[in-house]
């Protein structure tokens, strides 16, 4: 026995919404994101619940931090950045508006990117 074949119609990006009365048009635009993950390691020993600061600048010159701990390997990832260039920075209190002397990586649309190890003195 066949299954029914269903047709799929492609749907517009733009929906009709009406905003406090009057209508408006609403473009829908979804982005693929990114990650990175890394290690974080002193005397190339595993650093644990140490905070890694993830800086993008934004083009008027401000700065968006994210901010996500090593697990107990010295593990960490971060998911859902938008693609571009962001600085890697790690250890309690460290100054996210300073990117000088940090890595930095580049991430992808769609992809996990592993950045080179951390290392704290």
């Amino acid at each position: 026995m066949a299954l029914p074949r269903a047709r799929c119609r492609p749907s517009p990006a733009t929906r009709p919404v009406a905003y406090d009365g009057a209508p408006v048009t609403v473009d829908l635009v979804l982005s693929r994101t990114g990650g990175l993950e890394g290690t974080l390691e002193a005397d190339q020993t595993p650093l644990a619940r140490v905070p890694v600061l993830v800086i993008s600048r934004q083009e008027d010159g401000s700065v968006q931090p994210h901010q996500v701990y090593t697990d107990a390997q010295g593990r960490w990832r971060l998911d859902g950045l938008a693609p571009g260039t962001y600085h890697l920075k790690a250890g309690r209190g460290v100054d996210a508006f300073d990117v000088s002397g940090a890595l930095t990586v580049r991430v992808e649309p769609g992809r996990v990117v592993t950045a080179p190890v951390l290392r704290l003195p």
